[in-house]
C-alpha cells in the first residue's frame, strides 16, 4: 500500500487546488500509518512490508514530467522522492 492517488500530483492540484490536494495527500499518508498500526497492534500475520514504487520514463518528455512531479511533491506536499536518470 502506497500513499498518494492514481492521479499524478500536478493533476491532483489542478483538479482540487493546492490546499485540498495537500489535505488529500496527507490523509493518504495517515491511512497507510493507520493500516500499519492496526497490523502491528493486532499482531496480524499478513506479510505486510513497506515498499516503494518505481515509475519509468520511456521518452525524454516523460523524464521532464517526472522531474516536474518530483519538484511539486517536494515543494507542495513535503514528500521526497528520488529521481534516477541514465544519461
Amino acid at each position: 500500500m502506497l500513499p498518494g492517488f492514481h492521479l499524478e500530483a500536478g493533476r491532483l492540484v489542478r483538479r482540487y487546488g493546492v490546499a485540498r490536494a495537500r489535505a488529500l495527500f496527507a490523509d493518504s499518508i495517515s491511512a497507510v500509518r493507520l493500516l500499519e498500526s492496526v497490523i502491528a497492534e493486532e499482531a496480524i500475520d499478513c506479510g505486510y512490508a513497506r515498499c516503494g514504487a518505481v515509475t519509468l520514463a520511456a521518452r525524454r518528455g516523460h523524464l521532464r514530467e517526472l522531474e516536474r512531479s518530483r519538484r511539486l511533491l517536494r515543494e507542495s506536499f513535503e514528500h521526497e522522492t528520488t529521481l534516477l536518470a541514465l544519461r
